[in-house]
């Protein structure tokens, strides 16, 4: 997450949506961020064959930081 598009008075969303990969430690630890934060979400799955690069783990934890 860009801090540029993160309004600072936006009101907290209904649902999130997250894009996970089977096995992977940072899907599970930006998960429980977001369950520990109380932000609902919805996980969306890559299957193996999509080799794209999906981040934002650092930045999802350095916001938390702010949000809180």
């Amino acid at each position: 997450m860009n801090d540029a598009f993160v309004a600072p008075k936006a009101k907290k969303p209904d649902q999130v949506a997250i894009l996970t990969r089977e096995s992977s430690g940072y899907c599970v630890r930006a998960k429980k961020l977001l369950k520990d934060l109380g932000y609902d979400y919805a996980a969306v799955p890559l299957g193996h064959a999509n080799r794209s690069r999906i981040g934002g783990l650092d930045e999802l934890e350095k916001w938390s930081k702010k949000a809180v």
